[in-house]
């Protein structure tokens, strides 16, 4: 009796309209192997429990990843946009939605642990809305009647937009609630709930209504961000609620740094941790890696991972293709490339062009919407980064259509707007010519216009847009330039600016399909109806096939959307001039350095990310120094004289044992005293290394003559005793080539 009766309550708590139970995928128990498709997602119960998406499969393990069974739910296919919800072993919920049916959604919900499930159709937007146009779906339960639902509109990386549901009937009714973003939830009661919103997930915000209204949670481990913005990731609760830790990664000019913090009180306040969390209190100690497609769990809090489930191999990736087009600063790319609302900074790029498959960047130069300030952009940043290889996105985020919800939006009327779409395209040729992507006269380059989604079924909108369009495609073709525009793919369908008397040189289309990188991804993989194969063909189109999550690539993550690219980017290889950089890959060391004596003579090594030997140094106190003292110097060989910018490498590193001391090492020193000995004198400049991971620290600029009369030098004598003192790298980069009129020395000087 007591089975019969959870069944009817069960059938009632999913929903009354629901189909009749239908069977899941056989109940097939699959070893530890490699499993068709991408892992696309997973999450687990504890540390024995989890589930994984993976290609057209809902794969569930009970014991910590020996064994797995499918239970995947009747409706569940590749490449629609899909998610799924937890509670235990037996009791879960997927949801998904297919492009061509915008606003609605499939439910499925098990009892028995994916044996039956029940499925239902729900629509949940209109067909017009363009909220209706899924980018992703993210779901959350947190009991059996307590569940939201994400839909995230497919957006440019400036914007985030979606709309959240909720059920507190178990899924018999759903209700629309406020969102500051799109980006998924997370609740420890139902009222209590946490998600990251603003741009680049620069904010944390708390709900305590159950996502009526929502407010901004402040956190120590982001306010050091100073001009930057922080990227939070969603808070990890252990059970009841109380403890839980929050990352917050921060990305500089010259790195990134993560930070956590930690509460003990449900989230009211938060504390700063001096270290990374123990694995297990992310995940359980499971954790995807996206890269080599496949799930890892940790034994040993983080210190070893195994392979418990493994996708299919990725392809090989074929090379990217630039083909320079003469006379102008532009290019046409076959590849990869990505955008982001902020852009990082020129180390973070360098290992990124070196590890992933990308060679193009997006860059937001401006428009009244933009959302991010991208306060490293320059003309400076722009040419280190055209030395790494990369190519550009010049993207100008103004006025959006009149039908729309923005706050600043073009007019109705198509002559105004006409007039509007140049003024806009005026000013982004302005800001191109600053940033040095044109000539000087404003000519040569490519600048596409951020038009994001609106009703394609209000007739008066869509010739708005299309005036507004017009008269951009007309200004930059008055200044030599090419016209790109970014849009969604079919809200309205983008087909629409094709029959312009001049339409866009260019188009960079949204439809997201995917969750991550896909190398098989092509230009053409779009709906005929959105844009036919017979436009933009000669290598005129850039695809934007997944909208914004976390990507790693040379140990650096970035919140990132992936776009397969046939199209023309910004290239300014002809313009920019190689740079003179000198760099000493390791210091000469005082006491040398041998392997039997490393430990009594105070040093330890190792190899950092960039393959060069980082040694770390035991300190003594500043001024109580006993002989010997450790010390490094790095004496470059400079080929002209000039003004040198000076950097030195500091290297990340773990927990450092030194046996014949009987300690465990102390952090990096915040007082690490450099003294650059230059032409005519020698300047001390104090750092601090301690908040620094395999990131180049400026130490200023000086003039050098030609040759090895100048060198730099760093003894272990802080005064911070015990902690370290980092010697790795150094770098020599030639600012001003030629004599010096006067002794001068540039300390510290800012880009």
């Amino acid at each position: 009796m007591h089975g019969k009766m959870w069944g009817i309550l069960f059938l009632l708590v999913i929903g009354l309209a629901m189909w009749a139970p239908q069977p899941g995928t056989a109940q097939e128990k699959l070893p530890v192997q490699r499993v068709a498709g991408l892992l696309e997602s997973f999450a687990a119960l504890d540390a024995r429990t989890a589930w994984v998406l993976a290609g057209d499969a809902l794969l569930l393990t009970e014991d910590g990843g020996e064994t797995w069974r499918t239970m995947t739910p009747p409706p569940l296919q590749t490449h629609a946009h899909r998610a799924a919800a937890f509670i235990d072993a037996q009791t879960g919920w997927t949801v998904h939605a297919f492009p061509d049916d915008p606003g609605v959604v499939v439910f499925a919900a098990t009892s028995d642990g994916g044996r039956h499930w029940h499925v239902e159709r729900r629509r949940l937007l209109d067909a017009h809305d363009p909220a209706a146009f899924i980018g992703q779906l993210s779901l959350f339960w947190l009991d059996r009647s307590h569940g939201w639902l994400m839909l995230r509109q497919a957006t440019s990386s400036n914007f985030d937009l979606g709309a959240l549901f909720r059920t507190q009937d178990g899924g018999l009714s759903w209700q629309r609630v406020d969102a500051p973003g799109g980006q998924p939830v997370r609740f420890t009661t139902p009222l209590i709930g946490w998600t990251v919103g603003g741009p680049n997930g620069s904010a944390l915000y708390r709900t305590d209504d159950g996502g009526v209204s929502w407010r901004i949670q402040p956190l120590p481990c982001s306010e050091d961000a100073t001009g930057v913005l922080p990227r939070h990731t969603l808070p990890h609760f252990r059970a009841g609620g109380h403890h839980g830790v929050v990352g917050v990664f921060v990305n500089y000019e010259d790195g990134q740094r993560q930070e956590w913090c930690a509460t003990e009180d449900g989230g009211v306040t938060w504390t700063r941790l001096d270290a990374a969390p123990p694995a297990m209190e992310i995940d359980f100690g499971w954790r995807l890696d996206a890269v080599a497609n496949a799930l890892l769990r940790t034994p040993d809090q983080g210190h070893t991972w195994r392979v418990v489930l493994a996708g299919e191999e990725r392809p090989t990736i074929t090379a990217a293709a630039v083909t320079h087009t003469a006379n102008t600063r532009t290019g046409r790319l076959t590849g990869h490339g990505f955008d982001m609302c902020e852009l990082t900074g020129e180390e973070n790029l360098r290992r990124w062009i070196e590890a992933s498959p990308y060679r193009a960047v997006n860059l937001y130069i401006g428009g009244a919407l933009r959302a991010c300030r991208n306060r490293l952009l320059d003309a400076e940043l722009l040419e280190w980064l055209t030395r790494q290889g990369w190519t550009f996105l010049p993207t100008w985020v103004g006025p959006q259509a009149p039908c729309t919800n923005f706050r600043e939006k073009f007019d109705f009327n198509p002559v105004i707007a006409f007039s509007q779409g140049r003024a806009e395209a005026e000013k982004a040729i302005e800001s191109a010519r600053r940033l040095g992507l044109t000539e000087a006269d404003g000519s040569g380059t490519v600048i596409y216009y951020d038009l994001e989604a609106y009703n394609g079924q209000d007739p008066a909108c869509v010739e708005a847009a299309r005036a507004f369009v017009a008269g951009w495609v007309q200004r930059l073709h008055e200044s030599n330039n090419r016209a790109g525009l970014y849009a969604h793919a079919c809200s309205p369908p983008i087909v629409e600016y094709a029959t312009l008397p001049t339409p866009p040189d260019a188009v960079w289309f949204a439809a997201w399909n995917r969750l991550s990188f896909d190398p098989n991804v092509t230009v053409w993989d779009i709906s005929p109806h959105c844009l036919p194969p017979t436009l933009w063909t000669q290598q005129q189109r850039i695809y934007q096939y997944t909208g914004g999550h976390p990507e790693t690539w040379g140990g650096v993550t970035l919140p990132i959307d992936s776009n397969a690219l046939d199209g023309i980017v910004a290239d300014l290889r002809g313009v920019v001039q190689p740079k003179t950089i000198v760099i000493v890959r390791e210091p000469e060391l005082s006491p040398r350095f041998e392997e039997r004596t490393a430990c009594e003579d105070g040093w330890h090594r190792f190899t950092n990310v960039r393959g060069y030997p980082t040694y770390l140094a035991a300190s003594q106190p500043l001024g109580q120094t006993i002989p010997p003292l450790n010390y490094g110097i790095w004496r470059p060989a400079l080929p002209v004289t000039g003004i040198y910018r000076v950097e030195a490498l500091i290297a990340s590193h773990g927990k450092v044992e030194w046996p014949c001391r009987g300690i465990t090492s102390q952090p990096d020193t915040s007082q690490a005293r450099y003294i650059v000995h230059h032409y005519g004198g020698a300047t001390t400049t104090v750092h601090d290394q301690l908040p620094l991971n395999d990131v180049w620290l400026h130490l200023g600029s000086y003039p050098f003559v030609a040759g090895e009369e100048g060198f730099v030098y760093l003894d272990a004598a802080v005064a911070d005793h015990p902690r370290l003192v980092s010697f790795s790298a150094m770098r020599f980069i030639l600012e001003i080539e030629g004599l010096f009129t006067e002794r001068v020395y540039l300390p510290l000087i800012a880009r």
